[in-house]
């Protein structure tokens, strides 16, 4: 398959996946009303319930998919739905007939984040045992609504405030936290997340429809476990920060919440069982194995032999691309785990350790890391040609999704494994591909969960132009 149609095919496969995780149809296929009875499906406890039983059903939204989500929720509900609101990163606004929407920052909190928080607090206040509530959770949550924790030890007060909580964000992500690290952190530093959330509207019953960004799918972990008991401690926390050496570069008051908190002088976020008693459950209503999923059979339905590796890829970005370009060059010229032509499919999401000032992000990394190999081992054909992106149309500090995997591009341009080398250094894997070719730009795709690798791997030709025997 020439340069032009793999192109097409792979994002065209990056398109069906995004599809199957459309947050608005997410919710209307599993949110249904029925002569006044509520089913959602995918639920136990509360699977079927009379809405004439509840005197108010409130909706709070948050995260890069719960406008659309909320969207879908009015359309089920209509008339049914009292109050709530939503809150998205930037960019990402819908547009609700019944519900305030609104924008703030992400990946790092902000004033607004607080703004989100201080009205949220004041919608549980009116929730009752005859209020229904639903929680629309998906990635970018962490960050858009936020409020940090409040510690009274004797006279004295510990409160952090939006500025400690952006700098320690930062701090975690150019560390290469992973995403668990990063939000037991998050949830120990904040007043809502960690199940905190849950606990305001615990007179309520409630239900939490997730659309996970989180490999393996942890609730308590998608957008910080806000309604969801923690498995986590403030000792789990602060080995994460002492693990990155960031225990001296963190603010002072951050540090010592945390220690004052594994000295049991602070008390841990509400467990599962602790939150037994409330009329609460989660549902997942999407997630990367989703998108995986409908890829795999867009591929099958065009003849294509699939092979789709795992939607749990995590590790360094780097060493992630070591790894699966072993596995597509192996399958080129030996037919080791499939034989050419195949697709090879992976989800899942990686870590940078930033170094340098460059722009780029973990699937930029990833691709680019796949490139070094090939110009490293002499392989300048485009045999193999991948696609590494993320669910969500952002990747990393730049305006991009990811990139293309093309090693043909090192033949057209002559590059070295060192010149490769110097952008991966420094982190710059944007403007290698803005310079060389491969830049994958899809915007906001109102939708997340984790990334997604996909790679064409087809017969390499010898020096004679015949296919290598395998």
């Amino acid at each position: 398959m020439e340069g032009e149609n793999a192109l097409r095919l792979l994002e065209g496969l990056f398109r069906s996946a995004l599809n199957s995780l459309d947050p608005y149809e997410a919710i209307r296929s599993r949110v249904k009303v029925q002569n006044g009875t509520l089913r959602i499906r995918g639920a136990k406890r509360l699977r079927r319930l009379r809405l004439d039983s509840f005197a108010q059903v409130f909706v709070v939204g948050m995260g890069k998919a719960s406008g659309k989500m909320a969207r879908a929720l009015e359309d089920a509900l209509g008339g049914s739905l009292s109050r709530g609101l939503v809150i998205v990163p930037d960019g990402y606004k819908e547009r609700l007939d019944r519900t305030p929407i609104y924008e703030a920052a992400h990946p790092l909190p902000d004033d607004r984040s607080l703004e989100a928080a201080m009205e949220v607090r004041e919608l549980a206040a009116s929730a009752d045992e005859k209020t229904l509530v639903f929680f629309l959770l998906s990635g970018g949550a962490s960050s858009v609504i936020e409020e940090g924790a409040c510690l009274r030890l004797g006279e004295e007060t510990i409160k952090l405030s939006i500025d400690d909580l952006r700098a320690t964000v930062k701090l975690l992500l150019l560390s290469g936290a992973t995403i668990e690290e990063l939000n037991a952190v998050r949830k120990h530093l904040s007043a809502i997340k960690g199940g905190r959330l849950l606990r305001l509207f615990e007179r309520a019953a409630s239900v939490s429809l997730i659309l996970s960004d989180v490999v393996g799918d942890p609730m308590d972990v998608v957008a910080s476990g806000p309604t969801v008991g923690d498995t986590t401690t403030y000792a789990d926390a602060l080995d994460c920060i002492e693990r990155l050496g960031l225990l001296e570069r963190m603010p002072q008051a951050a540090v010592r919440l945390l220690m004052l908190g594994a000295e049991g002088k602070n008390p841990e976020t509400p467990t599962p069982d602790e939150l037994a008693h409330v009329r609460h459950e989660a549902v997942l209503v999407g997630s990367n194995k989703t998108g995986l999923l409908a890829a795999k059979r867009t591929a099958e339905r065009l003849g294509f032999r699939v092979l789709a590796l795992t939607s749990r890829l995590q590790g360094e970005a780097r060493e992630v691309g070591k790894v699966l370009w072993a596995i597509a060059r192996d399958c080129a010229e030996n037919g080791l785990i499939a034989k050419p032509p195949v697709l090879l499919l992976a989800g899942g999401e990686t870590t940078v350790f930033v170094k340098g000032d460059g722009r780029g992000g973990r699937c930029q990394e990833l691709a680019l890391s796949m490139l070094l190999q090939a110009a490293k081992e002499g392989f300048r054909d485009d045999s193999i040609c991948g696609l590494v992106a993320a669910s969500d149309g952002k990747d990393g500090n730049s305006d991009a999704a990811g990139a293309f995997v093309f090693p043909g591009v090192l033949a057209k341009t002559g590059l070295s494994a060192r010149q490769v080398s110097e952008y991966l250094e420094r982190n710059d894997a944007t403007s290698f591909f803005e310079r060389f070719g491969g830049l994958f730009k899809s915007g906001p795709t109102k939708t997340n969960a984790c990334d997604f690798m996909f790679f064409l791997v087809q017969p390499r030709k010898g020096l004679d132009g015949n296919e290598k025997e395998g």
